[in-house]
């Protein structure tokens, strides 16, 4: 059984690289259609291009962080206090009518 805090880092790993990638090929996307073609162009070039690609990519993944955290904290979610579970219990109470008692008022 792994700890919470490493459940909480894969699960959001896993999450967030697919946000991330969606987001850099929606950026370059933009870009491309600015103008700012990556191929058949000097290396210096592509090195500013990528940077231009970089920068907004940072500015989402730090507006999705603080929107994770946020969530997270209004779910409640601490790594201080012992996670609570549900777990089934059953029927507490048994039913008191049966087919016999509604046939007997008629």
């Amino acid at each position: 059984r792994l700890p919470p805090i490493a459940t909480l880092v894969l699960s959001l790993t896993f999450g967030v690289i697919p946000m991330l990638r969606d987001d850099f090929e929606r950026i370059a996307d933009a870009q491309r259609s600015r103008g700012m073609e990556i191929d058949n162009v000097s290396l210096p070039t592509k090195l500013r291009f990528a940077l231009a690609r970089g920068i907004p990519l940072l500015v989402q993944a730090i507006r999705m962080a603080h929107a994770i955290s946020f969530s997270l904290t209004l779910y409640g979610y601490d790594l201080k206090h012992k996670r609570t579970t549900w777990r089934h219990v059953g029927l507490m109470v048994e039913p008191r009518l049966s087919m016999k008692d509604k046939t007997d008022d008629l």
